[in-house]
Formats: structure tokens, sequence, C-alpha cells
């Protein structure tokens, strides 16, 4: 969702995140993966503008900055 909201395609996710297409696919079907992988991808959106918010009692998400602003 993170990937998609920021409109960013699997190979560009994959190639921030130091990680082979192959993984992310796996993380976006909810398979196993190691934790170093996971939390380079979650990096990696954090980075490109991503905010991940915890449960609040409706399920998980996640927020956009505006533009998909970066951080440095």
């Amino acid at each position: 969702m993170a990937r998609a909201a920021l409109g960013l395609g699997i190979r560009e996710t994959a190639d921030r995140a130091q990680v082979a297409p192959s993984t992310l696919q796996r993380i976006e079907r909810g398979e196993d993966v190691t934790v170093s992988r996971l939390t380079a991808v979650r990096a990696a959106l954090e980075a490109a503008g991503a905010t991940f918010l915890p449960d609040d009692g409706n399920g998980p998400g996640v927020r956009v900055r505006p533009n998909g602003t970066e951080t440095a």
C-alpha cells in the first residue's frame, strides 16, 4: 500500500531498499522474509515519504507526505 501510494514501482522500491524485486513481492504477498530485508524496505519507503501508523483499533495504516516529499 505504501509503495503504491508513493507511486513507486517494484524495481524502483527494491533498488532503493537494496533488495531483490522478488523479496519485495514476497513481502507484498505476506510471505516470510528476514527482518533485515523488511527493515530495509520500510526505511526506503519512509525515506520516500511514507509514515507507518500503528493500529488504532481500525487496523494499521500509512500516511504519505504531500507530493511524496522525500527526506535527505
